[in-house]
């Protein structure tokens, strides 16, 4: 049975064809704690509909997957994946005790400490020293504002907002550009 795509997460993209017999390569978003060697299968998102392809073969290469659908045989056919993302069944990540996955919360409206709407939550950046959140400001300028567990005074996935305590000032910085 094909998963409605709210119940799948983006776990990367095809980047390129590999040779001629149909291999492609890809790109794994960085994300995501998946085995991606025991995968058998990933649903491409073909113009909004989830199109299954079975692996036949698999060999990673740090951060790029060099992968022999079933079907696809042809340089003419993988060159049509290419750029197309791919995504997995939400219940292949490991379940977490506390906290939620990055991706959870795009899309999510964004609140200050003082309970002021800022904008909605585009993505999320990780990096060594803490996570960024892109947000499009009610305005449409995207700001960049700091994530950590500190900072998180309240997620709720019901009503769909998060609530940030964000340095006074920095918003402000990013749509008056003082």
């Amino acid at each position: 049975m094909i998963p409605k795509i709210e119940d799948t997460f983006q776990a990367g993209y095809v980047v390129k064809k590999v040779g001629f017999k149909g291999l492609v390569s890809l790109k794994l978003g960085d994300k995501f704690p998946v085995d991606y060697k025991q995968l058998a299968q990933v649903y491409l998102d073909l113009n909004g509909s989830l199109v299954p392809f079975s692996i036949i073969e698999c060999q990673s290469n740090g951060k790029f997957l060099r992968t022999q659908f079933q079907g696809i045989d042809t340089e003419a056919k993988a060159e049509q994946l290419v750029g197309k993302p791919f995504r997995l069944p939400l219940d292949t990540l490991p379940k977490l005790t506390d906290g939620f996955y990055y991706f959870q919360i795009e899309g999510f409206q964004l609140y200050n400490q003082d309970q002021q709407l800022i904008g909605t939550i585009q993505d999320v950046i990780e990096n060594n020293a803490q996570a960024i959140v892109q947000v499009t400001h009610l305005s449409g300028k995207g700001i960049m504002v700091p994530m950590s567990t500190e900072l998180i005074l309240d997620v709720n996935f019901q009503d769909k907002f998060l609530q940030l305590s964000i340095a006074q000032g920095l918003v402000e910085l990013y749509i008056n550009g003082q």
